[in-house]
């Protein structure tokens, strides 16, 4: 039975204050012991750039059970992550957590006023036909609700139906208490206010972990929660040549309480990480098999294993087995533990290598570097040791400094062609940065001061350790560049002959001429970015130097003077192709590398007779080329004398016209008719040649 107390409404100013008090008591923190023992203090916080961050707690727990107040936000990352260690007995714990009411299927929903919480009267009202006992100060009532209404005087009354079936009135400022009779309903009510209780995200859920012995023991917790990504910055001051570079990485804490001397870690990269929701009871969907004849065959089914049931004594492990599972029941956790199991769950790769380096203190611990920050290298990843532990406010940002390094670079001009229309003409400023240092330099804005001066800003790229890189953060009015680029293709060589075929090499050579104009007095180290092509030979310019990037080559010239000076980067390729045995360039090709003296003479004898008929075979087919000329002029001089023979006719007064013409159309038949007697001699001649040198051909070898 379930009873309505009559309560005295809340003021506003009181409903203030108990909002107050509860986010009050939130903000103690996210995780807390039972009540009246020690709390589990943060005690180490690794970031990541995926959004989420990793936690460790660590404390003295006198007693078996540890109550963690967790928000409601934060609850599935946690059920997805949270590991619990007994660091001193090695102990099992296990883990419990409420439902979330709110989101649990009704099977009988309640009245929308009820379920909307809005008190009594509301609850009065929408009761209609409930058997209750309503409690007044004169005494208690027994029937079935019929309504409320207001009376001329502003009072609420209640009317019951009782048992005699009599109506009766009772005023609602009299009524002490409800009972409710429906256990149904009763029941409902009270599923609906744990709804009301689980929603909201400042109300927050308490996960409880039980150890199974009262003794004290060393509590060791790790989790992950979603929190804002880590983003670095730096500053580069150039003084004399030199280059030192500071970087910072802002750290915003909006876990829902402070962090008091945490060892802090920043991870750079994006490891996968995902939400989903693991709180809410999943009901799937099942057939229903009425009238199906099953339901004997399912009664005469064996019982479900033991396991099956839930956990029992028969599931858990012996003392020893438990301890070679790292005191997990799971022998995998085993590989967590320690480097050698490590190295056999998860081989060699990335994953193996994050976990060697960074071996949290829940799953065995590690000695953060007593003096300045180091990085370790985890594959994609790499993670920034803070040296020294670091406090930050629930709800403030810090800077943690992660690099303060002398690096080798220096101030210097970059030209970039096709960057914009000011750098089509002038270079930018900007720092040449080679990646000395112990860690990574991270995508991030990054300011320059030269000389104790403001210089500009720029946004730096991934820098690797050992990977040089040029930032711009100003334009340089004083050079002028422009750049030119030209290609020539050379004379072909023969390289070969072999079966019948003919190999020559061509040389292909790209030009950038890059025109510099400098005003600067004490000159400058100016870099270039030139197009890389692939399988082509470099070639620069005396004195001159290049650093190999992706996709193109940054060229270092050296400006001495003012005025103009001109530099060429020739990038050169070869390319080989076969030749038709009646290309026009093939004889020249021949007597070439017969010049060079290297071939025997049995070999060099073959060349010069297929030399000769091939230049034979070419003066030929030029002379056939002018006698298709002359063949095309003769035809078309025949069409023309027979259209204009149409176009006299035949009359007595164009008849000597008529003759002149016949006798010219006659001439002009007799010499096609030669003209082509010639061609087909020609062509005769020239097949034969044809024929006669792929024969000699084919007995030729020469080169590799």
């Amino acid at each position: 039975m379930k009873t309505l107390a009559s309560l005295p409404s809340l003021t506003r100013r009181s409903r203030h204050l108990v909002a107050a008090a509860g986010l009050l008591a939130l903000a103690t923190g996210c995780a807390g012991s039972a009540a009246g023992g020690p709390s589990l203090e943060i005690s180490r916080v690794v970031l990541y750039q995926s959004g989420v961050g990793y936690v460790e707690r660590t404390g003295e727990l006198d007693g078996s059970t540890l109550l963690l107040h967790v928000r409601p936000d934060q609850i599935n990352d946690i059920m997805a992550s949270l590991v619990v260690r007994d660091v001193t007995h090695n102990d099992l714990a296990s883990i419990s957590l409420p439902l979330d009411a709110a989101r649990i299927p009704q099977p009988s929903p309640l009245p929308p006023e009820l379920q909307g919480g809005s008190g009594m009267m509301a609850a009065l009202r929408a009761l209609i036909g409930a058997d209750v006992t309503v409690r007044t100060s004169e005494g208690a009532s027994n029937g079935r609700i019929l309504g409320t209404e207001s009376t001329g005087t502003g009072d609420e009354v209640l009317t019951l139906v009782t048992g005699e079936g009599r109506l009766k009135a009772i005023k609602v400022s009299n009524v002490t208490s409800v009972d409710l009779h429906d256990t149904a309903l009763s029941d409902g009510l009270t599923r609906s206010l744990d709804a009301s209780l689980s929603s909201g995200d400042w109300k927050s859920v308490e996960v409880t972990i039980r150890f199974p012995s009262e003794e004290a023991r060393e509590v060791a917790l790790a989790y992950l929660v979603e929190m804002p990504t880590w983003r670095p910055i730096y500053r580069a001051i150039v003084r004399d040549g030199k280059l030192r570079l500071d970087g910072y990485a802002i750290v915003d804490n909006t876990s829902g309480e402070a962090w008091n001397e945490v060892n802090l870690s920043l991870t750079a990269g994006t490891p996968i990480s995902f939400k989903m929701d693991l709180r809410t009871p999943v009901q799937p969907q099942r057939p229903d098999m009425t009238g199906y004849g099953l339901l004997d065959q399912a009664s005469m089914a064996p019982p479900p294993p033991m396991a099956a049931r839930g956990m029992s004594k028969s599931m858990e492990m012996p003392s020893a087995a438990f301890e070679d599972s790292g005191g997990y029941g799971m022998p995998a956790m085993t590989a967590i533990g320690d480097a050698e199991g490590m190295g056999g769950a998860y081989g060699n790769g990335p994953m193996a290598k994050m976990m060697r380096a960074a071996p949290p203190a829940v799953f065995g611990g590690e000695e953060l570097p007593s003096a300045e920050a180091e990085g370790a290298d985890m594959g994609a990843l790499f993670r920034y040791d803070i040296p020294v532990p670091f406090s930050v406010a629930n709800g403030a940002s810090v800077l943690v400094p992660i690099v303060h390094a002398t690096l080798d670079g220096a101030d210097a001009l970059v030209f970039e062609p096709g960057n914009g229309a000011a750098s089509q003409v002038h270079p930018y400023r900007a720092l040449h940065i080679k990646n000395t240092g112990k860690t990574p330099i991270q995508p991030a804005p990054i300011t320059v001061y030269s000389d104790s001066a403001y210089a500009g800003s720029a946004v730096a790229p991934y820098i690797g350790l050992g990977q040089s890189a040029v930032v711009p953060f100003g334009i340089e009015s004083d050079v002028s560049v422009t750049m030119t680029t030209n290609d020539h293709r050379g004379p072909a060589t023969l390289i070969k002959v072999d079966g019948g075929n003919i190999f020559v090499q061509s040389e292909y050579t790209v030009t950038d001429e890059i025109a510099v104009d400098s005003a600067l007095p004490d000159g400058a180290q100016l870099f270039v970015k030139v197009a890389r092509r692939d399988d082509y030979d470099l070639k620069l310019p005396a004195g001159a130097t290049k650093e190999d990037h992706p996709g193109f080559y940054l060229v270092e010239l050296t400006v001495k003077e003012t005025g103009a000076t001109t530099f060429n980067v020739e990038q050169t390729t070869r390319s080989n192709t076969t030749l038709a045995l009646n290309a026009a360039e093939l004889p020249d090709l021949i007597g070439a590398y017969l010049s060079g003296g290297k071939v025997s003479p049995e070999v060099t004898r073959q060349l010069q007779d297929l030399n000769a008929k091939l230049r034979e075979m070419a003066t030929i087919n030029t002379s056939l080329d002018a006698l298709r000329q002359m063949r095309s002029d003769l035809q078309n001089r025949t069409q023309e004398l027979r259209q204009n023979l149409a176009a006299i006719g035949t009359s007595a007064t164009n008849a000597d016209l008529r003759q002149t013409l016949l006798d010219r159309l006659a001439n002009s038949e007799k010499e096609l008719e030669k003209l082509v007697g010639r061609l087909v001699e020609g062509q005769e001649r020239s097949s034969r040649l044809r024929i006669e040198a792929s024969e000699l051909l084919k007995n030729i070898t020469l080169g590799g």
